[in-house]
């Protein structure tokens, strides 16, 4: 899973991925 991090910050922005922690908390 921790492998999966890089592609993911590749493949969205870092401001989608705060999006998505801001969604989960």
């Amino acid at each position: 899973l921790l492998n999966c991090l890089p592609i993911f910050e590749r493949m969205f922005s870092d401001e989608f991925i705060m999006d998505i922690i801001g969604a989960l908390e």
